[in-house]
C-alpha cells in the first residue's frame, strides 16, 4: 500500500502492549473467551467481527451475556461490535457539540442513521 501524501504512518501496537481498561478488556476477550479482535488502525477502540470468530460466542457478547466493564461502551455496526471508552462515542460527541454551540440537541437537530451504531446519536 502506498502511503504517499500521508505525513505519518503508525506501526500497529499489539493489544498486549496497550494500557488501560479498554485494552485490559480486549486482552480478556482474547485470552479467556477466545475472540479474534481487530485493533489495526484503531488507537482508542477495537472491533469484534462476527465473520472472524471461531468460538461461537459472538451472540453472547452482543446480547451482554458476556459482560463488558461499565467504563467501556459498545455499539454494533454491520455484523461487528465496536468497543470504546464509554466517555466517547457518537452520542457523547453530539451532546458535546450541541452544548458548545448552545443549541438543544433534542429539539434543534436531526439525526440520519445508516446502521445500529448510529442509534445512540438519535436518543
Amino acid at each position: 500500500e502506498s502511503t504517499e501524501g500521508f505525513p505519518f504512518v503508525e506501526d500497529e501496537v499489539p493489544i498486549t502492549q496497550r494500557q488501560g481498561n479498554l485494552w485490559d478488556y480486549a486482552n480478556q476477550l482474547v485470552e479467556k473467551e477466545g475472540f479474534v479482535l481487530d485493533s489495526k488502525s484503531y488507537s482508542t477502540a477495537f472491533r469484534v467481527n462476527k465473520k472472524h470468530q471461531t468460538n461461537h460466542k459472538f451472540d453472547a457478547l452482543l446480547s451482554g451475556d458476556i459482560a463488558h466493564p461499565e467504563a467501556i461502551g459498545k455499539s454494533t455496526n454491520l455484523g461487528c461490535i465496536d468497543f470504546y471508552p464509554a466517555s466517547s462515542g457518537k452520542g457523547n460527541c453530539c451532546r458535546y457539540i450541541a452544548n458548545e454551540l448552545g443549541f438543544n440537541l433534542a429539539t434543534e437537530s436531526v439525526c440520519i442513521c445508516d446502521d445500529d451504531n448510529d442509534i445512540e446519536m438519535a436518543l
